[in-house]
């Protein structure tokens, strides 16, 4: 039986700042629909490895693969339309506007009519308008945020701002989804939630999922694999429970006890 071919595909990937090696040979894949997690201490090239595939920073060497095809000479703002969507740790939100215009943002990327066709507001450009709407609709359903569909970011809880941005990134439609430490600032109620709505998004939306977390309890309730880094290199890679009894995880970044 022919194996399923990976949806992302990272070789020997290296980032040089002078003569600090911030990611020095990093190699992994992710499978269709997989949810992947990279753990590792602080300054161990997580979200290094984020922004590289992301492409906010080119490496010094190696290749980023999106279904064979090479992602390291492309600008950024190419990415979304090729089904990568990112969170940040920082919340990156449109603070003075409402949940659903934040949400219809990412929906842009699927923009086909021009400008002319906006401005007369043709037949084409309000079939599209109106499939926006219903891909917003639903991405508010499902992530309950009903009622804060007409509700400014900058008056929510930190929390449900989080949920917008992740909201706003299915509004891609993406095939793979960057989430840069989901949990971080939420109490153990919330960061359930949020585990319970990665899960959900991998079944209702097929999307793969790769995630920085430095919450075990969350990498271990839900992820597929695990890729631990220490000092920008690879230290292991295996399932959680792999992971979690592997001496050398444990003695650099889980701790002995």
């Amino acid at each position: 039986m022919a194996t399923d071919p990976a949806l992302l595909t990272v070789s020997d990937l290296a980032l040089h700042f002078g003569g600090v090696k911030a990611v020095d040979g990093v190699s992994f894949s992710v499978k269709h629909g997989e949810i992947f997690a990279i753990i590792g201490p602080n300054g161990a090239g997580k979200t290094t490895i984020f922004n590289m595939v992301s492409r906010i920073y080119a490496p010094t060497r190696g290749t980023i693969e999106l279904e064979g095809e090479e992602l390291s000479l492309l600008p950024s703002h190419s990415l979304p339309s090729l089904g990568v969507a990112r969170t940040f740790q920082n919340i990156e939100l449109f603070a003075g506007t409402t949940v659903l215009s934040n949400i219809l943002l990412g929906c842009q990327v699927h923009r086909r009519t021009g400008l002319i066709s906006e401005l007369l507001f043709t037949p084409g450009a309000l079939r599209q308008e109106i499939a926006f709407r219903d891909r917003a609709e639903q991405i508010i359903s499902f992530l309950d945020l009903g009622p804060y569909r007409h509700v400014e970011v900058a008056s929510l809880p930190y929390g449900t701002r989080k949920t917008v941005e992740l909201a706003r990134a299915l509004a891609i439609g993406p095939k793979l989804l960057l989430l840069d430490e989901p949990s971080s600032g939420l109490n153990a109620e919330e960061t359930h939630h949020v585990s319970q709505l990665i899960l959900g998004i991998r079944e209702r939306f097929k999307t793969a999922v790769v995630m920085v977390e430095h919450d075990m309890n969350l990498v271990n309730n839900i992820s597929d694999r695990v890729l631990a880094l220490v000092a920008g290199r690879v230290l292991a890679e295996g399932t959680p429970e792999e992971i979690r009894n592997n001496d050398a995880v444990k003695s650099a970044y889980l701790g002995d006890g």
